[in-house]
């Protein structure tokens, strides 16, 4: 019951990151292993703040839903599918980093005004997914941050004279569309 840390990256770990983590666990790494069972819904591991899954290639699928405690999600190089999913409810939220996926769609109108760091180059994000993100991260208000929307993703409507794209880097963001 006290085991709050799990580092388990470069193991040949298989199946789910779910049958390896205990419900109370705080930070858990599974980097670099053959993990091949696409991430469950995650809402009940209620402590979780750390999460680090990037580098497993066959994990495929989306991403679910995620506890609102979670404060870093890496899952670069999992071969995810799909939408990007709203992330308003993470409220502790500050980096994401779905970097190098099959990522396509942004289906959340919000994201968590605590977000730093949103790494979601290298996907195949169509233009109205590259204009939402930009949007969200607009709408939050956070000022000095990262945001990579660069690599095979659409470039925004208008380009780099987007209104979220001009109105990120006054407020201090690193903004990569190209």
């Amino acid at each position: 019951d006290n085991l709050q840390y799990i580092n388990f990256a470069s193991n040949n770990l298989t199946g789910s990151v779910d049958q390896y983590m205990p419900q109370n666990i705080i930070t858990a790494t599974f980097q670099s292993n053959t993990l091949d069972v696409p991430l469950a819904n995650l809402s009940s591991y209620t402590l979780l703040e750390n999460l680090n899954i990037g580098s497993n290639y066959s994990m495929g699928g989306g991403i679910p839903v995620l506890p609102a405690s979670l404060k870093l999600f890496d899952a670069q190089f999992c071969s995810l599918t799909g939408n990007i999913p709203s992330l308003s409810s993470n409220i502790n939220l500050q980096s994401v980093n779905v970097t190098s996926n099959d990522l396509t769609e942004f289906s959340g109108g919000t994201i968590s005004s605590t977000v730093t760091s949103f790494l979601a180059e290298n996907n195949n994000l169509v233009q109205g997914a590259v204009d939402g993100i930009l949007a969200a991260v607009n709408t939050a208000g956070t000022n000095n941050g990262e945001l990579n929307l660069g690599g095979t993703n659409s470039a925004p409507t208008s380009g780099s004279l987007n209104t979220d794209y001009i109105a990120l880097s006054s407020r201090g963001w690193a903004v990569s569309i190209a």
